[in-house]
């Protein structure tokens, strides 16, 4: 806002597109450090981290969600924290 008052709107933008320009200019000019390699990238499988996910619930025979508070942002996904909590606990009562 100081700014605005200082050189008005256009000048506002002018400024900030110069300063964009200017961030764009100097990442133009790093250079990698040098002796650091990158790691090969594997590639992905969503189907084999899905599989592996389920094997590992398998094998640790641990619930999905041990209890209805840690489920609510599942049940009530467009809820606040507070109502989820809230809607979920009701649940519980009711059940």
């Amino acid at each position: 806002m100081l700014l605005v008052r200082w050189i008005g709107v256009r000048g506002a933008l002018l400024f900030d597109a110069l300063t964009f320009l200017l961030s764009a200019v100097s990442e133009m000019l790093l250079t990698p450090i040098s002796g650091v390699q990158k790691k090969p990238k594997e590639k992905k499988n969503i189907f084999r981290d899905i599989a592996e996910g389920f094997a590992y619930l398998i094998r640790e025979r641990q619930p999905v969600s041990p209890s209805p508070v840690s489920a609510a942002p599942l049940i009530f996904p467009f809820a606040s924290d507070f109502e989820a909590v809230l809607a979920s606990s009701l649940l519980q009562i009711c059940v």
